[in-house]
């Protein structure tokens, strides 16, 4: 049962790992345009 639990929880942090990845991606490529065209303004 430990062994199946210790997995579950492995499982849990990888899909977590992966999904806060994956927003920071979409932030940088939704922040990084903005960034970039205040700075041309400037």
């Amino acid at each position: 049962m430990m062994v199946i639990a210790a997995l579950e929880v492995r499982e849990v942090v990888l899909t977590v790992v992966v999904m806060v990845a994956m927003i920071i991606v979409v932030v940088h490529l939704i922040l990084h345009p903005l960034v970039s065209s205040l700075a041309d303004t400037r």
